[in-house]
């Protein structure tokens, strides 16, 4: 089994978050950006994380790393495609 990640645009939010889906594409957790903490935050509690990352991707889940990654990828995201890639293109 395999644990994916992605950078994607949330329209909604109108920032870039990190989704994790499996082979299937199936969605099963992400990191997104909370304005009201103006932090990343991960969608699920940290248990819950390493579970779905044991059970997928065969190794427990470093949550400071994917909080660094996000900090750094997605607010590079952001900036560079403030409308999503695909309207910016």
């Amino acid at each position: 089994m395999a644990l994916f990640y992605d950078i994607v645009f949330n329209k909604d939010s109108r920032r870039h978050e990190i989704e994790f889906v499996n082979q299937q594409f199936d969605y099963l957790m992400g990191i997104y950006y909370d304005v009201a903490a103006g932090t990343y935050r991960l969608s699920l509690p940290l248990e819950e994380a390493r579970a779905i990352s044991k059970s997928w991707g065969g190794r427990d889940f470093d949550l400071d790393y994917w909080l660094k990654l996000a900090q750094q990828e997605l607010t590079e995201h952001d900036l560079k495609y403030p409308n999503g890639k695909e309207e910016n293109s």
